[in-house]
């Protein structure tokens, strides 16, 4: 034995000098650290003054960051060594004098193996060192070298042991240099690139993905599955290791040697695959426990249920358990005799007693779901008192979201930091329970996987006594009392939910506006604005006053506290709630340390600030203006911006290059104005909750600023993409299509708001409209209201019936399309004044419009009075034209036609002032269709004419689209947002105000290519004659499509670049081709006419074709209208 072992370091030092040697390995290694290190410097250092970004927040993110680097790019050295090392030391005998001597085979690869491992850990060891000088001299972080040991021994250790295993297995097992060198390649590009997401990670020995990072406030996330993932790989790398001995050419100096590696390389692929498995399991259990608990709410969904009045908590706190005694007081609200109470709690939480008015009562429990056997008339109350006590299952959380979102784990961290997901905390240190975990009774459930619209809230009042948590501080909703060892909450206003927050933090309160704000922290936390000194003070106030001017009214409850929470913490984005769990009725949870919400660099942007008002010569405001500029303007934008924008990584061969998506923001605080002060019971349309309370926020909004400032807009947003699929797909379609994103969703919600406004807007003016909305919200806040009640308040004031328009508002699967002509206004100039008898001046509008859609359509008018944002509405029935004259009074800059839900794209069309009329007209005048078309001697096909057609082979058409699949309908683009991807086959994109069309301006394009694409125009010739034929161009603004276009402006404006398209035209003469030079409609401010010359038709059908063959590869073609223009007989 001690023979072997002296075999065995005597191979190791001859190793490890042998690989010391090495000046090509030495390179690699070297360009390894410099890498990382130069990453980390730049990243998250502050001598680059970057270091302010998340990657510098946490003392945990620089070792982290260092060894997820070092793991995988050890890559490149490791394939050095597999490809050229091992073989030439073989072909060289350079270890000959060890081969020679009578060490066995383990020593022999055991040697070779470990003094690879002693290396490349040596190099990791570097590694980390040079990450903890990053984080001693350029970094505000904390040191904690412990981190440092952690990643190297459970990170880069076990990926290192795989790798030499691996390599060692494939080359003894192929014996063949170029193909061992191709199979490791395959392999590690296979894990790297589309492995590291499977099955939470199981397949990626390098663990990119696999949550890695340390929160200050609860530790490591899951260390459990962790660690299990990475003894899979380290147990897995010692077997690969133990079969290439197995391999080994040399003869063993034994028989039991063989069988005994063999035995070793079977219990370490058992133990490792079972770690694997393990890993898997929690992973797939959690999958099963969610299917399941969706299941029993499904199945007791349509069980009666009682109302919840009041609820008292005696919660105990027992380390990673609780112990709660909890008395609720329900009411039968039912207009039937409920034979059970249900109610639903934690499946993990185990009831200990129950009592129904003091009785002890018999109970079944249901997963989730607790069934008494009591019940209860209609209209009658009892208490109900049941003791329970346990631990937390976080699997019941967010049924609701799909599996793919709630296990996907990209959104949780970047491509070296993952942060994880825990829904729920119970421990000694920290507790953080939210009604998502159903840690106290409630008669209705939070969430309806069946249907996610339909859920019932009620408002209770509550009491809350919380002990066992010694000295650390505890936060819930209610007004706060500290008897000895006991903290009393009371509910001072109804909610809809409990929170329960017990760590040690710091922070204080402050009153503003009858409100008292809290700012809580993690201790060493808290400095997330730079050192901004205007934030202890001013942050209360500055929420306070957005919340008027954001939502319209003042916040609704007595407190509001902002508390930081563990980085792991997560939760999800609910359309259906406009908004995420990070809000909670007087609570207010943001990440810890800030990381994920898009903060500035607040120093910087005061900088850019002072630059730019010194640029444009307005006044240099004090530091402390500026110092709240920023700060108002960071506030906006974190919690009442309703998206934000965010980088998407693509993959990791390409992590720096990102795409800038919109999403949902989680942190959005519209829950605490709407969601959780008013709810809309409507049993056949659930959504209405939703749109209701979005409605009658933006009719607070549309008042408040009538009063405050009326000049204000609220914008108009692009939605394009939504009219587009409810031109094909209903409301209810979008409702339960699970394919549907939710930042799509919530555009969509959005936009049947406004169409459900529009038809309202027909029966009222804006402000009548919007008055009503506000008064029944106030008198039914905090209050749960069925729909029947509303729908007669608003009867009885408006005379109309909601249920007139709301079902087809909900099936409709079509949408109108309009032709507009003539839209203007002007100023009235009456006789001998320029302003009426009121002194106001007066302006008449004008537009002709027909629709040609299947369905009804609302056009609005849009502007602005001294009273604010106005609309009027008109009707505009299918197949039927009008021509709208109507005047308004003191209009400010112009008027915008809105098409609302229709198929036009643009959606709005704008007139301005400058002209003047003596017109005092108003009417509505029937047109028929024949004003809407061309002259008679023209014929025009648009691109989305039946007269197009577009031309393409299936074999390239298959390619074009594994290339680059094209979007279903059209691209917006303008001058602002070009489009710069490629253009493997024709593409339609929308250019409004550039491209020629009636319903859509729009045109098609391709990448140019040789000629096997095309598009054709075809037209039926009624008379014989001679006819102009003209092609429309589109001018530069909307071309940008690629970024070498782009660039080519300046050329083309000088004529120095000649670039052509080839239309061929079929006439009498035969088949001619004509090339035309872009360079004339780009040229053009707006769309232009240009002639491809004239030529004899004769009766029939006629065809243009555009192929996409140019004079360069390196152009889009573009098609987009032809038009025909007889000009006389033959």
């Amino acid at each position: 034995m001690i023979m072997a072992l002296s075999f065995l370091f005597t191979i190791v030092r001859y190793q490890v000098k042998l690989l010391f040697r090495d000046w090509i390995l030495w390179l690699l290694f070297l360009a390894l650290l410099v890498t990382t290190l130069i990453y980390q410097l730049n990243i998250q250092g502050t001598f680059s003054g970057t270091g302010d970004n998340f990657y510098s927040m946490l003392p945990s993110f620089i070792p982290a960051t260092n060894a997820w680097f070092f793991n995988l790019l050890q890559v490149l050295p490791f394939l050095y060594l597999a490809g050229d090392y091992i073989y030439r030391n073989r072909k060289l005998d350079t270890l000959a004098v060890i081969d020679s001597r009578p060490q066995s085979n383990a020593s022999c690869t055991g040697g070779m193996s470990l003094g690879i491992v002693i290396v490349f850990l040596f190099f990791g060891a570097i590694s980390l060192f040079l990450g903890i000088l990053v984080n001693l001299f350029a970094s505000k972080l904390a040191f904690n070298g412990w981190y440092s040991l952690f990643y190297l021994f459970t990170y880069i250790v076990p990926t290192t042991i795989f790798l030499t295993g691996f390599s060692f297995f494939v080359v003894y097992l192929t014996r063949n240099r170029l193909f061992s060198f191709i199979l490791l390649i395959g392999y590690l590009l296979l894990t790297v690139v589309f492995l590291p997401d499977a099955c939470q990670g199981l397949f990626d020995p390098f663990a990119l993905h696999v949550p890695n990072i340390f929160s200050d406030m609860v530790g490591f996330p899951d260390p459990w599955g962790y660690f299990f993932h990475r003894f899979c790989w380290l147990l897995c790398g010692v077997g690969f290791f133990s079969a290439a001995v197995v391999l080994s050419r040399r003869l063993p100096n034994s028989a039991r040697e063989k069988r005994l590696w063999r035995f070793v390389c079977v219990i370490c692929f058992i133990l490792g695959v079972g770690s694997g498995m393990t890993f898997y399991l929690r992973y797939q259990g959690a999958v099963e426990a969610r299917r399941l608990y969706r299941d029993v709410y499904v199945h007791y969904n349509s069980y009666p249920k009682v109302t919840l009045l009041d609820l008292d908590l005696d919660y105990e706190s027992r380390g990673n358990r609780l112990s709660v005694d909890c008395r609720l007081r329900v009411r039968n609200q039912n207009k039937e005799h409920v034979e059970n109470l249900l109610l639903y709690l934690n499946p993990s939480l185990e009831l200990e007693s129950a009592r129904v008015d003091g009785k002890d009562i018999p109970w079944k429990r249901d997963e989730q779901v607790l069934l008494l056997y009591s019940g209860l008339a209609a209209g009658e109350e009892c208490e109900v008192e049941i003791r329970y006590s346990g631990k937390i299952d976080e699997r019941i959380c967010h049924v609701d979201i799909p599996d793919k979102t709630f296990f996907d784990l990209s959104d949780r961290g970047d491509f070296t930091c993952r942060f994880g997901k825990r829904f729920a905390y119970l421990g000694e240190a920290y507790t953080l329970l939210t009604p998502e975990c159903l840690w106290y009774p409630v008669c209705t459930p939070p969430v309806n996987p069946g249907n996610v619209y339909a859920v019932d809230k009620h408002f209770f009042n509550s009491t809350l006594k919380v002990s066992g948590i010694g000295d650390k501080a505890v936060f819930s909703q209610g007004a706060s009392f500290k008897e000895r060892e006991v903290t009393l909450f009371r509910s001072t206003k109804p909610l809809v939910g409990l929170s329960l927050v017990v760590g040690r933090y710091t922070g204080d309160m402050l009153p503003v506006d009858s409100v008292q704000y809290g700012y809580y922290v993690y201790p060493g936390h808290g400095d997330y604005f730079n050192g901004l000194e205007v934030v202890p003070d001013s942050l209360p106030g500055v929420i306070s006053s957005f919340s008027k001017a954001g939502h319209g009214k003042p916040y609704p409850f007595d407190r509001y506290f902002f508390v930081e929470t563990p980085l792991s913490f997560c939760s999800f984005y609910r359309v259906s709630r406009n908004g995420s769990g990070y809000v909670q009725p007087e609570m207010y949870f943001f990440p810890e340390q800030m990381i994920g919400i898009p903060l500035p660099n607040f120093k910087e942007e005061i900088v850019r600030m002072e630059e730019e008002d010194r640029v444009n010569r307005r006044g240099v405001l004090t530091p402390f203006r500026y110092e709240m500029r920023v700060l108002e303007r960071t506030i906006r934008q974190v919690m009442f911006y309703t998206k934000i924008v965010k980088g998407q990584p693509i993959n990791v061969l390409n992590k720096f290059d990102e795409n800038k998506i919109l999403v949902n923001n989680l942190y959005v605080d519209f829950p605490l104005y709407n969601d959780y002060t008013i709810s809309f019971n409507s049993k056949e349309y659930p959504v209405l909750n939703t749109l209701l309370n979005q409605m009658t926020d933006k009719a607070n909004f549309e008042e408040y600023l009538r009063t405050v400032y009326p000049q204000a807009s609220s914008g108009i947003i692009d939605n394009s993409h939504v009219r587009y699929y409810l031109s094909k797909n209903s409301f209810s379609d979008a409702l339960s299509d699970a394919s549907f994103l939710p930042v799509l969703l919530n555009d969509l919600l959005r936009i049947k708001v406004d169409q459900l406004k529009d038809i309202l807007l027909l029966y009222s003016s804006s402000e009548e409209l919007n008055k009503f909305l506000v008064g029944f919200v106030q008198q039914y806040t905090f209050k749960q209201v069925d729909f029947e009640t509303f729908n007669t308040a608003y009867k009885q004031e408006f005379g109309i019936d909601w249920m007139e328009f709301l079902p087809q508002w909900y099936s409709e699967n079509r949408v109108p399309a309009y032709i507009i002509r003539d839209f203007k206004m002007a100023e009235i100039l009456e006789s001998g004044m320029t302003e009426n008898l009121t002194g106001k001046k007066r302006y008449k509008v004008q537009a002709s419009i027909y629709n040609t859609g299947e369905v009804d359509g609302i056009i609005s008018f849009s502007f602005y009075t001294d009273k604010g944002p106005q609309q009027k509405n008109f009707l505009v029935k299918r197949h039927e034209g009008q021509r709208i004259e109507w005047i308004g009074e003191e209009i400010g800059f112009g008027v915008i036609l809105l098409t609302n839900i229709a198929r036009n794209n643009p959606g709005t069309k704008y007139a301005q002032k400058g002209v003047t009329t003596t017109d005092t007209t108003q009417r509505i005048e029937q047109l028929p269709f024949s004003y809407f078309q061309p002259p008679a001697n023209e014929i025009i096909v648009n691109e989305d004419d039946e007269g197009f057609r577009i031309i393409q082979p299936k074999s390239r058409l298959l390619l074009g689209r594994l290339l680059g699949q094209r979007e279903e309908g059209y691209i917006t683009i303008n001058g602002s947002s070009p489009y710069t991807g490629e253009l493997p086959e024709w593409t339609y994109f929308a250019a409004p105000s550039f491209a020629y069309g009636d319903i859509t301006e729009g045109f098609v394009s391709k990448k140019a290519g040789r000629g096997d694409f095309s598009v054709e125009w075809h037209a039926r010739i009624e008379k014989s004659g001679m006819y102009e034929i003209f092609v429309y161009m589109t001018p530069i603004p909307c071309l940008t499509c690629k970024r070498y276009i782009y660039n080519l402006r300046n050329s083309i404006s000088t004529n120095t670049i000649q670039l052509f398209q080839y239309y061929t035209v079929t006439c009498d003469e035969g088949v001619k081709e004509i090339p035309l030079d872009v360079n004339i409609g780009w040229k053009a401010e707006k769309g232009k006419w240009i002639s491809l010359g004239r030529f004899k038709l004769t009766p029939g059908e006629h065809v243009i074709t555009l192929s996409d063959k140019s004079n360069t590869s390196d152009f889009n073609i573009y098609a987009d209208t032809v038009k025909w223009v007889y000009i006389e007989d033959e």
